[in-house]
């Protein structure tokens, strides 16, 4: 006598005629193949990078992100070219200290947040380069160092509190 698994969720028994229903569909298609014939997205080989890889990714992304916004007060003509040097510098910095993210995340979060409230002051742009930090911070956390990730939290939130000038 042989004692089938019972499945937890519907409580009836695991034989041969669930291997069979697993390995086809009622509509008659292979189990592997989706609706429109093809494999689901988990199954085409798709994979995002992971690592190092994955560190230079973004590093790049944002780096492309933020340079198109900068790129604009390339083309206005505002602002000094010693500024301009210095906001681009700030730029590759904060985005190419990503590429250490994993490694020391603590210090790579607080040059992003300092190298950041720098851009801001020295540029006019208001870029997307305060995603920067964020991701930082996201890697601190998923670190699982909260007070690091907390404190960085609250000195960037009084940081951008005292750098917003009063609009009258």
């Amino acid at each position: 006598m042989t004692i089938e698994p019972v499945s937890p969720l519907s409580g009836r028994r695991q034989g041969r005629g669930c291997r069979r229903r697993q390995e086809r569909h009622r509509h008659g298609r292979p189990a592997d193949l989706g609706q429109n014939g093809r494999p689901p997205f988990d199954q085409l080989r798709f994979r995002l990078p992971q690592g190092a890889r994955a560190d230079a990714v973004l590093a790049f992304g944002t780096f492309v992100l933020v340079a198109v916004a900068e790129g604009q007060l390339l083309r206005s003509r505002e602002g000094s070219t010693p500024v301009r040097l210095a906001s681009w510098l700030l730029i590759v910095v904060v985005c190419g200290v990503l590429l250490f993210r994993r490694r020391y995340p603590v210090a790579v979060g607080w040059c992003t947040a300092l190298g950041t409230g720098g851009y801001y002051l020295l540029s006019d742009t208001d870029g997307p380069l305060v995603v920067v930090p964020i991701v930082a911070l996201y890697a601190i956390a998923a670190q699982g160092r909260l007070q690091a990730a907390v404190a960085m939290a609250a000195a960037m939130l009084i940081g951008m509190s005292a750098g917003t000038r009063p609009c009258c």
